[in-house]
């Protein structure tokens, strides 16, 4: 399989990476990064429940307010990056904000707090209990691959990125489109050598100097496109999301992204590893400082 390794043209590095965008007059563009630990992502997880309830009200006050809206700016959703506990708050909504769900405050009753994607993935499943079980060993042949039970984590994810309720809920606030960020340990790791300039040798000629090293900090990109939304153009270093039968360019089905939803949130000897796969030109895209900088004598 060829891969493209030519260097990116100075109009794909400006399209890519130095063209946000204009923002809209009158507009606030919101970008989440959401951390990682398992107690701090519960947390988060109940304060992105309450953003999305808050930015629900905030969207039905205007529509009600008619010509003259209180307040008058909008607000953008833009952008949202995690990892580990972050990154699965991520694809929990993600995959949540297409649909109508049931909030949860403090005195919300628990059969009704079960209908959120976000209570009931922290509450009803990600806990300790299950965790230590040892059914995953119980098949014949398998092997201890992490101290505790992955299978937690496969049934949670299965439920995340099959959550629906029978009511879409267009989202006026949602970028076209939602993109997302997962950090991801590469076990592999991905290797990079960068050239330097060449170098006069004592006995004349000319030697060619080059560092080599394997990166273990890894990332992947996605765009979700929304009912109701389109996307002509996506990153070439994205895969694409969406719901229903819409034909998208680079897509990636609900049941691979899970894979890249567990891969956050492994980690050694804990969370059993996850195999991930993707296109490799996908690195092409990537950012990696080099010694030296723009000096041409370095």
């Amino acid at each position: 399989m060829s891969v493209n390794t030519a260097a990116l043209t100075d109009s794909e590095i400006k399209e890519w990476f130095n063209s946000p965008g204009e923002v809209p007059p009158n507009t606030f563009e919101i970008a989440l990064v959401l951390g990682g630990t398992v107690s701090a992502g519960a947390y988060t997880a109940g304060a992105l429940d309450f953003l999305i309830e808050a930015l629900d009200a905030w969207t039905d006050m205007r529509d009600a307010a008619g010509a003259s809206p209180v307040p008058r700016h909008n607000v953008v959703l833009r952008l949202i990056a995690g990892t580990s506990g972050g990154g699965v708050n991520t694809a929990i909504a993600a995959r949540a904000l297409a649909y109508d769900f049931p909030h949860v405050a403090r005195a919300t009753p628990a059969v009704i707090a079960a209908g959120n994607p976000f209570y009931d993935t922290w509450i009803n499943q990600l806990s300790l209990d299950p965790m230590l079980r040892t059914d995953d060993l119980d098949v014949p042949g398998a092997t201890a691959v992490s101290f505790l039970n992955g299978n937690v984590i496969d049934r949670a994810a299965a439920g995340v990125t099959t959550f629906s309720t029978p009511a879409l809920k267009p989202r006026r606030y949602l970028a076209e489109p939602l993109r997302l960020i997962l950090t991801l340990t590469n076990l592999n790791g991905i290797a990079y050598r960068i050239g330097f300039n060449d170098v006069q040798l004592p006995g004349g000629g000319t030697a060619s100097l080059h560092e080599s090293y394997v990166d273990h900090a890894d990332h992947a990109r996605f765009a979700v496109v929304y009912p109701g939304q389109t996307l002509d153009s996506p990153r070439p270093d994205e895969m694409v999301l969406g719901f229903g039968n819409a034909r998208l360019a680079q897509p990636i089905d609900w049941p691979s992204f899970r894979q890249f939803a567990m891969g956050t949130a492994a980690f050694p000897i804990g969370f059993p590893p996850r195999r991930l796969s993707r296109p490799l030109e996908h690195y092409r895209y990537r950012v990696v400082a080099v010694p030296g900088g723009n000096d041409p004598t370095r």
